[in-house]
């Protein structure tokens, strides 16, 4: 069968591989849809990081690994012990793969599982064209759900997370989106969903602004404008309070710094980005003002569920929240949850290293957001 396997860093390898072999208790998937998230870049240029030399003490893969791990598709086979699922399903794969056993899984916290494994990381991905999952990691789509937007089912719940981790009332809230790329602008369109207020986002590529208007953002400015300060915005628009809810999905000190002095007394701070290092706090802004720094990983199976069916219910009716109705024409707005508008190109297996990773999104990253994957093609 045709994969794209991780050799080691700057060694990605479009190539025929054997097809997989599945077990009683797993299922065999035929990938439809991939998208290629910024994980896989870093891994291309700087791995690996996520990915294992050794075998996975969870999994057992090792490098080569198939990668992708943004995924929707159709079951193929069945092994003898699973009863949950037919042959012919349209799913979407939540790709995190835990040990149930561990004290965080026992506290219904699987997203930091000790172990943690995660399909196109640390186990055998999407981009082939077939692949093995437990039956557990299969989420049905519903009908009125394209393959498309099965596979941005998993960026957009980090997004849906991270506001549930928030602890904030999120609808009528004012919020500063900290970074408009994959992460931020699926924030973007979940602020809306759920409806916020007032939505700030800081972004330096004008596609990515642009595009994050067309999503439901009320505000956005370049911080790299000389003069520009994010803070001075934020209370501008907030007649001086700040916002109720900063989320960095980039992981600079200048972003830190930004949402700390961009929120309202007794704020949320939350973290989504991965950091290249550490960072310099003041602890007192936090405790004078009573602000949050939390910490948001991944996702929990209830929000993976919640986000298909937000985009189910979305492709049946506008989304009741909806905060813009005065200027919602203006902007293109239209209240759905739609994954399918992040995706900016479409590459065929083949060309996933040249198209989608060198030369789109390293070489364009100014305009491209997701490059998604035909695995078919």
């Amino acid at each position: 069968m045709r994969a794209v396997r991780y050799h080691g860093r700057g060694d990605m390898r479009f190539e025929h591989i054997d097809r997989p072999e599945y077990g009683p208790a797993q299922v065999l998937v035929r990938p439809a849809f991939v998208g290629i998230c910024g994980t896989d870049v870093h891994e291309w240029s700087r791995g690996p990081i996520l990915i294992p030399m050794d075998k996975h003490p969870l999994t057992g893969a090792e490098m080569p690994l198939v990668i992708g791990h943004e995924i929707s598709g159709i079951v193929d086979a069945i092994g003898s012990e699973v009863t949950d699922v037919q042959v012919g399903q349209r799913v979407a794969i939540q790709p995190v793969i835990s040990d149930n056993v561990c004290t965080a899984c026992q506290n219904g916290r699987n997203n930091v599982c000790k172990q943690q494994g995660f399909y196109g990381l640390s186990a055998h991905g999407g981009l082939a064209e077939y692949m093995v999952s437990n039956p557990e990691n299969l989420k049905s789509l519903p009908n009125n759900v394209s393959l498309e937007a099965g596979a941005l089912i998993e960026p957009f719940t980090v997004g849906w997370h991270a506001l549930r981790m928030s602890n904030v009332n999120i609808k009528g809230c004012s919020a500063l989106v900290l970074g408009a790329g994959p992460i931020g602008l699926a924030v973007v369109q979940s602020l809306v969903a759920k409806g916020a207020c007032q939505i700030i986002v800081s972004e330096p590529s004008k596609p990515k602004r642009e595009l994050a208007m067309t999503f439901g953002a009320t505000h956005v400015f370049d911080p790299t404008v000389p003069g520009c300060s994010i803070p001075y915005e934020c209370l501008n628009v907030t007649a001086g309070d700040g916002v109720d809810l900063a989320l960095d999905c980039v992981g600079k000190q200048a972003t830190l710094d930004q949402a700390v002095d961009s929120t309202a007394k007794g704020a949320a701070i939350v973290n989504i980005a991965l950091w290249g290092g550490n960072a310099v706090i003041s602890p007192n802004a936090f405790a004078v003002g009573e602000k949050r720094f939390v910490g948001s990983a991944v996702y929990v199976e209830r929000d993976f569920q919640e986000v298909i069916d937000a985009v189910a219910a979305g492709n049946t009716k506008p989304f009741p929240f909806l905060a813009f109705s005065t200027d919602a024409n203006e902007h293109g707005i239209t209240g759905l949850l739609d994954p399918t508008r992040l995706i900016t190109s479409r590459v065929s297996l083949e060309n996933v290293v040249n198209s989608g990773i060198r030369r789109g999104l390293i070489e364009d990253s100014e305009n491209q957001v997701k490059i998604i994957v035909d695995v078919s093609r």
